[in-house]
């Protein structure tokens, strides 16, 4: 990026943050100075109490926006479905919230919760522990199978070379391949600066064992940096080691937007060695993107469905490869669920027994099928609708000026390309500025979007090495920035960014809101 840093701290206060953008900073604005669109003075902003307007003047702009936007993206109107979607399966968003948090967690279909409730209500369904031998224990069992096979339809993945191992969530799929790799000295752990804490927590099961750790780059907005990429493995084979080494990667940042060049990235590894082997963070590429195993095939993908479906929380899987679960992963502790595999070793239980411990969410299980088959219907207008609605998004906020001329927002993550729909990921991570350049505390702006109803997210959320990167740190940040690293594990939202994310039921409306709401009341603020 071509913006310039510095972080300073004072003690016991937060960092103080200045960004001095290319044009130079602006000069000092008046109290009274507004905010317009740049090229568009119709949108001079006026004093008036922020979030409020008649509903008769909101509905005009609505249409009158809408048209111009359709205008300028007329693919818009090939995704259609996603809004008869949208009018059916999600009418509580009808006069609620303005939610673009969808990277935090999707909203779940209405059907899908009524079917569900459905077929628990049943009269006659039964639903026991899966572990007995009784009618309604094998009704569960029955679902959990069908589950299964829907994930490994889902995700394009051969059920003979594949098996889904049911987690609480992403984060404990990834957790169970790095305390069941074989760790060793001589062996590493690669991984992704610009990844979810859940990735990053891999090491300490490496660190434990004597493997070493090694970390590859991201790019300008984040993602991967190939060629450092390609550097790191490279000197993994260079050592000539036999112990084994794990290579896990971010299919889609979280905060950046960036999504990983996977076909690529398994080419490198594969050609590094036999004993590199590789896993990938799919929570959030899996929701909005067509992910085939079979093309990429990782030897394990975690994913949670709360990201994909909505519902049920609580519920995530690990994708592996049946050969890696059997031959490379390890068992270091068992229970009720997993007992057949200690008391007789080699009986030859299925992959996903030796792994699931306890008893499975049995009740909630049967609704990932349902809503992973909702889902899939809509996978291919996905892309199109997504990328031209965070095009519109972020050119609209990087078109908003205060009065100097100074910008609202500076924008970090990655642009999307309307000749690439779904090259990337539809969040959009940004820094609000005020009128001399310097950025707003994300807590305030985040508290204005809460009274203009606007449900988005701030902070480093849960990907600090990203934030570092794009704020222009280090995103080595496990030996560097420890003050500043210390704010952000702690979950302090005055540091960091703003994500403001798209999905499923996301519709230009949503868009033109959060665009009215950054014009309206976030200049509001920034006015010095």
């Amino acid at each position: 990026m071509s913006s310039t840093l510095t972080l300073t701290f004072a003690a016991g206060t937060h960092p103080q943050l200045q960004l001095n953008l290319n044009q130079g900073a602006p000069k000092a604005a008046s109290n009274n100075d507004s905010a317009v669109v740049a090229g568009d003075s119709e949108h001079a902003i006026d004093s008036h109490e922020p979030g409020k307007e008649s509903d008769s003047t909101a509905a005009t702009d609505l249409a009158r926006a809408r048209t111009a936007f359709l205008n300028v993206y007329p693919g818009y109107a090939t995704t259609s479905a996603l809004d008869d979607l949208r009018a059916t399966e999600y009418t509580r968003l009808k006069g609620g919230e303005t939610y673009v948090d969808y990277m935090g967690g999707a909203l779940f279909p209405e059907s899908l919760v009524r079917d569900h409730a459905k077929l628990l209500l049943e009269p006659g369904n039964l639903f026991g522990n899966a572990h007995s031998r009784s009618e309604s224990s094998h009704r569960s069992s029955e679902l959990a199978y069908a589950a299964r096979m829907a994930i490994l339809n889902f995700l394009d993945a051969d059920k003979d070379e594949y098996t889904v191992i049911f987690t609480p969530n992403a984060t404990g799929a990834l957790k169970m391949v790095g305390e069941a790799f074989p760790f060793e000295g001589g062996g590493s752990v690669i991984l992704p600066a610009d990844a979810h804490n859940s990735v990053h927590g891999i090491r300490v099961f490496a660190e434990t064992k004597g493997a070493e750790v090694k970390y590859y780059g991201s790019g300008p907005r984040g993602g991967v940096d190939l060629d450092d990429f390609k550097s790191v493995l490279s000197g993994i084979s260079e050592n000539g080691s036999s112990s084994p080494s794990l290579v896990v990667i971010t299919g889609q940042s979280n905060v950046t937007s960036a999504k990983a060049p996977l076909a690529e990235m398994l080419s490198v590894a594969r050609a590094n060695g036999s004993k590199i082997y590789t896993l990938l963070d799919a929570a959030a590429l899996a929701p909005t993107s067509i992910i085939s195993l079979r093309k990429t095939p990782v030897d394990a993908c975690a994913v949670s469905f709360y990201k994909i479906c909505g519902y049920p929380t609580g519920l995530g899987a690990l994708i592996v490869k049946r050969t890696f679960s059997r031959n490379v992963m390890r068992r270091v502790w068992f229970a009720g669920g997993t007992v057949t595999a200690v008391q007789v070793p080699g009986s030859g239980p299925r992959s996903y027994q030796l792994w699931e411990d306890g008893t499975l969410n049995y009740l909630g299980i049967p609704a990932i099928r349902a809503g992973l088959a909702l889902v899939s219907c809509y996978r291919k207008d996905l892309p199109e609708r997504l990328t031209i609605l965070t095009h519109y998004l972020s050119s609209g906020l990087e078109r908003v000026v205060y009065a100097n001329g100074a910008p609202l927002v500076h924008i970090v993550s990655t642009l999307p390309d309307l000749a690439k729909p779904g090259a990337s990921g539809s969040a959009v991570s940004c820094i609000f500025l005020n009128s001399t350049g310097t950025p707003l505390r994300n807590d305030v702006v985040e508290r204005s979007a809460r009274r203009a109803r606007i449900a988005l997210r701030t902070g480093c959320m849960c990907n600090p090495g990203a934030v570092f990167g794009l704020l222009h740190l280090s995103g080595r940040f496990a030996t560097q920035h420890q003050e500043a690293g210390e704010l952000l594990f702690k979950g302090d939202s005055s540091f960091g960014l703003v994500r403001i994310s798209l999905g499923i039921a996301s519709n230009f409306e949503d868009v033109w809101r959060v665009l009215n709401w950054a014009e309206r009341d976030v200049t509001a603020l920034g006015r010095v």
